[in-house]
């Protein structure tokens, strides 16, 4: 199979990625172990391609494959996705709080209790 610009740009690839992939494979090229390498080493979403192109038992074999490294991938961010949230939830509560008096003017104008001055 070969990868052309425009066949990353009918995949909807982001322009980041044909641009990249562009600079790394002017001419196009031919899905192989070595341009594989050589698209990861340039930083092109590999991953991206092979759950756009590969179809039906290829896919998935690719899944099966893969899913070992996703599960250890998931498992190592965990730890930072929750501290994450930890840390913002302080934040989203005053936020919400500091809203409130907003939206429930809004209800109250809706609700025909006060008055809208229309200029």
């Amino acid at each position: 199979m070969k990868i052309t610009e425009k066949v990353l740009v009918d995949l909807r690839a982001f322009s980041s990625q044909v641009d990249l992939f562009v600079e790394t494979f002017p001419r196009g090229c031919t899905v192989t172990i070595k341009n594989l390498e050589k698209a990861g080493k340039a930083g092109l979403d590999i991953n991206w391609l092979a759950n756009e192109i590969f179809k039906g038992v290829y896919r998935e074999a690719y899944q099966a494959a893969e899913r070992p490294a996703e599960e250890a991938y998931q498992a190592a961010k965990r730890p930072a996705e929750e501290a994450y949230q930890a840390a913002k939830r302080p934040a989203e509560e005053a936020y919400q709080a500091a809203t409130r008096p907003a939206f429930m003017m809004v209800v109250n104008m809706m609700d025909g209790k006060v008055k809208i001055n229309e200029g």
